[in-house]
């Protein structure tokens, strides 16, 4: 058997099989597509559309590649806050021209001057401002239409540990919180996990704020909760995830997405901007830490706002509806710098850690929610 056709067979065997993964916990199968149960539909995808019938490619959750908008609005990485001096690179369709600018205005409707490129510096700040950044494809190449606009805020640093003056780590018990995960709608965790860490369900209901009320994801392992009523763009920060960190600076990290429909998920940008390895017991900085999850102490949230992909193209094409988000997945970043942030750079975390390896989920919060 040829290699190509031992990988169609073993896709065609994972697909059919739900508890089939290298022997790690699963609890179900799902499209390439959904970016779940990753070591098997990364490769499915990546893989096998060039060379597998489409029959074959329907069985797996290969379906056919949506095709990509040549005019889509050129994106860098939004974040809430950023970090003054941060690169951003803006993703557009290849060979668009593209322009930027910016504004001191935070509500202005276009920039001060649009210039050629694909990439802008940040400027350095002392204190915390406001700036506002638009990017579009050059006019005359594609229908004009309402550039990329969003207000970033600079800071030198981002925010610091829970109990600290501008913090925007959120209490277990917060009076903003209105729900918690529901049910658990899939799970695939790493290695390095022992068996009394991997209960799926101490992910659900409020946040216990303990180091022993949890689920180890395993290294880059990940899992998607479900949420009903669904969590909603509101004002301001609209989910926060808990972990069990016992220190404000020994954290273990994870990158966050969600999506509508449990198949097309966005993942929040995220900045790291460490630049060391971190052993087993070594610590980080908070304030070096930027969208990750994990990034608190246990009893207390990381937030994210889902007004950050209001003009990703998923969403102005309806494939992704911010008023109704059902699922919140969290994927383990390995601490070793394999994993890069948004912005192209390692992230190092505890690395190496065993037996209940991985980032440690206490619960996920529901700010807004669905009426």
């Amino acid at each position: 058997m040829s290699q190509i056709s031992h990988l169609q067979h073993d896709l065609f065997v994972a697909a059919s099989n739900p508890l089939l993964d290298a022997g790690r916990p699963r609890l179900r199968a799902d499209s390439c597509s959904s970016s779940t149960s990753r070591r098997i539909w990364k490769t499915c995808c990546a893989a096998t559309r060039a060379f597998t019938p489409p029959l074959l490619l329907l069985l797996i959750g290969c379906g056919a590649a949506e095709q990509a908008d040549p005019c889509a609005l050129p994106r860098p990485p939004v974040m809430r806050f950023i970090h003054a001096g941060a690169v951003l690179r803006f993703q557009a369709p290849e060979g668009a021209p593209v322009q930027v600018g910016t504004a001191a205005d935070p509500q202005a409707a276009e920039p001060d001057a649009w210039q050629d490129a694909s990439e802008l510096g940040l400027p350095a700040v002392a204190a915390p401002t406001l700036l506002r950044v638009f990017a579009r494809i050059r006019p005359g190449s594609c229908p004009a239409e309402a550039p990329f606009a969003f207000t970033y805020e600079l800071r030198e640093a981002y925010p610091p540990p829970a109990g600290q003056a501008g913090s925007t780590a959120v209490a277990a018990g917060d009076a903003s919180i209105v729900g918690w995960a529901s049910a658990v709608e899939e799970v695939d965790l790493g290695p390095e996990v022992d068996a009394q860490w991997q209960r799926a369900e101490e992910a659900l209901g409020p946040a216990d704020g303990s180091s022993t009320g949890i689920v180890s994801l395993g290294r880059g392992g990940s899992i998607t909760l479900a949420f009903d009523p669904p969590i909603a763009d509101g004002p301001g920060f609209d989910l926060a995830v808990f972990e069990n960190g016992f220190l404000d600076d020994y954290l273990e990290l994870a990158q966050v997405e969600v999506s509508s429909d449990g198949t097309r998920y966005l993942r929040f940008d995220h900045a790291f901007l460490g630049d060391e390895p971190v052993d087993a017991f070594g610590t980080l900085d908070t304030t070096r830490v930027g969208s990750l999850a994990g990034k608190y102490r246990q009893g207390f949230g990381t937030p994210f706002d889902l007004a950050v992909f209001a003009q990703a193209e998923e969403v102005r094409a309806g494939r992704v509806d911010l008023g109704a988000i059902r699922y919140v997945r969290i994927v383990d970043v390995i601490g070793d710098g394999s994993a890069l942030d948004s912005f192209g750079q390692p992230i190092f975390d505890p690395f190496p850690t065993a037996g209940s390896a991985g980032f440690d989920l206490d619960a996920v919060a529901a700010l807004h929610a669905a009426r």
